[in-house]
């Protein structure tokens, strides 16, 4: 039998069902509301915690990065001195190494000389993630950083500048160091060391003259770079006198100074040696350890006897005999310091000549120092019809894909026709670089459209016609991305001439185009 309720406690009864479940309903709300806040505030405590993470790990970098850069300009030679320097520098920024937990490690990159690596490793503190027993986390970052190092030029050797010496395939080198007096025409060949554009027009200056300044006396210097563990060194000038003979072309090392004609005003040459710095590109706190300054002679005054300075009576009264066709030694680093030496080199009284010379540096033990051209190179060419590859610059890996600058002030002068070819070193020898070239003028500052990218040979002269008379000429060279540095990354400058003997006297600059002192990408 079927009950059935009156509708009023039916309705009632449907009610109080509905309450129950709405009550059963909110009771898991609750719960489920509960849990969503723990889980909400689990997971802004992981974002506070993670983004106070995230804000320290930029300051670790930072000051990896601080370090490397400020340790990285005492490689490759001083690089203990590098590594006390990174430390300092990474404790300035608050990471001491075994300090507050903080590790600091700095090395020479075993790959890369000229490469600081700096790692920084830091605890950070935590906030909510203590509630879960995370206490703190543990911030690792890496800084490299690299430099570049004035570009060396013109010899691989212990020795810059004799003609006779061999390069390191046993051939002649075919050049002088060279410098100028105050008083001789700039297009002549030295954009640096003449205070005048031309002899004849005196009241027109040169505005590239460099004039002696602190740590910077003369016009040129030349590095005498020395590798740890070199025994005592001994530093020797050939000719670094002036004394006026007339030029010869076939000059086997017995005449090394050409006096160019005119005036007939001497010229007096000094050389001053400073210490290695950890400031490359500022010579003003550079250290001066010694300094000589070498006679010259007014030929005037033996008019008719053009050859007086090869005789062995001449100039006894001028102190001339103990420097004509000799090597002459200069200075002796007792206890070397690695890294590398400057010698300056300019000239002094207003004189109309040239003094050709030539450095050496003679280890008693160790590797053999380098002497090189630094920042330029002025030369004088020394050799008849032919060709000949001249050193240009040592271009290490660390600049593949960039652009070398290849600077030529009056290159190329033949008296019949002459060329020159940039050539890049190989695995397995030299192939032409490819350039882009323009006419930058008599003071370098033009810059018209360059020409397209070539791998010919430059004309410089042709039938006798000198297309770069006291002009710069600027190559851009191409450096591949995948360029290695074979043949110890040194790049040469192929030298054609017919028709006649070269008489060549010319400055060269090579700059890597970018930032001397970066960071790089791990």
């Amino acid at each position: 039998m079927k009950l059935h309720l009156p509708p009023e406690r039916l309705l009632h009864k449907t009610r109080r069902r509905t309450c129950e479940r709405r009550r059963r309903q909110h009771g898991q709300t609750i719960v489920l509301f509960a849990m969503s806040v723990i889980v909400l505030l689990g997971l802004s405590a992981l974002v506070i915690d993670m983004s106070w993470y995230w804000i320290n790990t930029l300051r670790v970098q930072r000051a990896a990065d601080a370090a490397a850069l400020a340790g990285v300009v005492y490689l490759p030679a001083q690089a203990s001195q590098g590594v006390a320097a990174s430390q300092s520098e990474a404790s300035r920024n608050g990471y001491t190494n075994n300090v507050a937990g903080a590790q600091v490690t700095a090395h020479q990159d075993q790959n890369m000389a000229t490469q600081m690596d700096v790692t920084v490793s830091a605890p950070v503190q935590t906030f909510f993630m203590r509630i879960f027993g995370i206490n703190s986390l543990t911030a690792t970052r890496v800084g490299e950083a690299q430099f570049q190092l004035p570009v060396p030029m013109g010899s691989p050797l212990n020795i810059f500048g004799m003609p006779t010496a061999q390069d390191l395939h046993g051939n002649p080198l075919n050049f002088w160091g060279a410098i100028q007096g105050t008083n001789t025409s700039k297009e002549n060949g030295d954009p640096y060391a003449t205070k005048v554009m031309r002899v004849d027009d005196a009241g027109v200056t040169n505005p590239q003259y460099i004039a002696p300044s602190t740590g910077d006396p003369g016009a040129y210097n030349y590095g005498i770079e020395v590798a740890p563990g070199t025994g005592a060194i001994t530093v020797s000038l050939y000719d670094p006198e002036f004394c006026a003979r007339q030029s010869q072309y076939n000059d086997t090392g017995e005449i090394g100074n050409l006096y160019p004609g005119g005036g007939g005003e001497a010229i007096n040459t000094t050389f001053t040696l400073y210490a290695p710095s950890s400031t490359p590109y500022n010579y003003a706190d550079d250290t001066q350890l010694t300094q000589a300054t070498y006679p010259g002679y007014d030929r005037s005054t033996r008019i008719g006897n053009p050859s007086a300075c090869t005789s062995p009576y001449a100039h006894w009264d001028y102190g001339l005999r103990d420097y004509v066709g000799n090597w002459v030694t200069y200075y002796t680093i007792n206890d070397p310091t690695p890294g590398i030496y400057r010698l300056n080199v300019g000239t002094s009284l207003v004189g109309n000549a040239t003094n050709e010379f030539a450095i050496r540096a003679v280890a008693t033990s160790g590797t053999q120092p380098q002497v090189y051209g630094l920042g330029a190179m002025s030369i004088y060419a020394n050799m008849n019809s032919g060709t000949t590859n001249l050193y240009l610059a040592q271009i290490d890996a660390t600049s593949a894909g960039k652009t070398a600058e290849i600077r030529l002030f009056d290159p190329g002068d033949a008296q019949g026709n002459a060329s020159m070819q940039v050539m890049i070193p190989t695995a397995t020898g030299y192939t032409p670089a490819q350039y882009r070239y323009y006419d930058a003028g008599v003071n370098g500052n033009l810059r018209p459209t360059p020409s397209g990218l070539t791998t010919s040979p430059l004309v410089t002269t042709y039938n006798g016609n000198r297309y770069y008379n006291g002009h710069w000429v600027v190559l851009d060279a191409v450096i591949p991305p995948d360029y290695t540095a074979p043949q110890n990354g040194w790049w040469q400058i192929k030298y054609t001439y017919s028709g006649g003997p070269a008489h060549d006297r010319t400055t060269w600059q090579v700059n890597i185009i970018g930032n001397p002192v970066h960071l790089v990408v791990p």
